[in-house]
């Protein structure tokens, strides 16, 4: 996919997804690094120049924070009282996110439009007082030169490694890999000769990664490529581009079953066990009969529910039946987003204008100014 048409794509993907108090100086709270970061009491109404922003991705961490992606904002971390309010003053390399991942020893990585960030909670800030540190990718050992990579998505694996979706191909980390002076080697995946890769796959501008409860790596693909499978040895092309068109987030349901958000053809699925049947077919499209739009994100939750985000409303398929929920239902607006869901079991939805919600099964809680 042409670098240009990403960028011209970029404010439309995250468009549609959906008192302050004064900086805390350099402490620590809760054994967490909170360095000049801004907390308030609610998240803010944006401030920069996309006024439509919004949350479009988010992940709570071992230690029960809450931490949210936007495009254009940076990112907000809530404790459950406060959010902390990250932006490039903190050390963010920009402020429009793309993807959020704590990895098995705690440290956050934040995928931005053009590069990759962590956050140590146990380490006192770097130089200038900055929580963030922004991470290069470098590509060859030795070569210190790092690329203006927009991250799109990140997974680790069972096995611990860090998987990173990018403009320029899927990378992956080891940590027990480092080189001279503690810096971060990647790798990029396909440089692998031993993967054998007959569909001449390229992985490029990867929006999701998962893995199966097999092992098996899944890969969704803004453009030319579709859905794509890695078992170990070989990476195979499932669904053609022109079957799915652009994947915004892959999601495995309590069956076993790959289910897609796709821009222009709904919620669809992928069933292996149909494979095993006579004239059975695998996949489908628009499988919740959504009206033509875009989908841009689905979220399963510990229930097994699964949630989308619908043209006026919120989609909800309980594994029986298929409910649009509007504004009568109860929704704060029709223009909500699923994010994830909590330790708790509530799930959080955003909309455009930064706007935040929780359900907690009974009510919506406003999280936004």
């Amino acid at each position: 996919m042409k670098k240009h048409y990403l960028q011209s794509q970029i404010y439309l993907f995250l468009l549609l997804i959906i008192g302050v108090m004064s900086c805390d100086g350099q402490n620590k709270t809760d054994n967490q690094v909170v360095t000049n970061a801004i907390k308030s009491a609610k998240i803010i109404k944006p401030q920069g120049i996309y006024k439509d922003a919004a949350i479009g991705t988010g992940m709570q961490d071992k230690a029960g924070n809450i931490w949210f992606g936007s495009n254009g904002e940076g990112v907000y971390r809530y404790d459950g009282k406060t959010f902390t309010h990250f932006t490039t003053k903190d050390g963010l390399d920009n402020n429009i996110v793309y993807s959020i991942l704590e990895d098995k020893t705690g440290n956050i990585w934040v995928g931005t439009k053009t590069g990759l960030n962590r956050y140590v909670p146990t380490t006192p800030p770097s130089a200038g007082g900055k929580a963030f540190t922004q991470i290069p990718i470098i590509v060859n050992r030795g070569n210190n030169s790092s690329l203006l990579n927009g991250v799109w998505s990140m997974m680790q694996d069972k096995k611990g490694t860090i998987w990173l979706g990018t403009d320029e191909g899927v990378y992956c980390y080891n940590p027990s890999t480092m080189l001279g002076g503690g810096s971060i080697y990647f790798t990029r995946f396909l440089d692998d000769s031993n993967i054998i890769n007959k569909d001449t796959l390229k992985l490029k501008a990867i929006f999701s990664i998962l893995e199966d409860k097999s092992g098996k790596i899944w890969f969704g693909a803004c453009m030319n490529e579709g859905i794509s499978r890695y078992d170990g040895k070989t990476l195979t092309n499932i669904i053609p581009y022109n079957d799915i068109r652009r994947v915004n987030k892959i999601i495995e349901d309590r069956s076993g079953n790959l289910l897609f958000a796709s821009s222009f053809n709904g919620v669809c699925r992928y069933e292996p066990s149909a494979l095993l049947k006579v004239g059975g077919k695998a996949f489908s499209k628009n499988v919740f009969m959504r009206k033509q739009g875009y989908q841009g994100n689905i979220l399963k939750d510990k229930s097994g529910n699964i949630w989308f985000d619908e043209n006026n409303g919120l989609g909800f398929y309980d594994g029986t039946k298929h409910k649009i929920l509007t504004e009568k239902d109860g929704l704060p607006t029709s223009n909500m987003f699923p994010i994830l869901e909590d330790k708790s079991g509530n799930i959080w939805f955003s909309s455009i204008g930064m706007g935040l919600y929780k359900y907690d099964e009974k009510s919506f809680t406003n999280f936004s100014e």
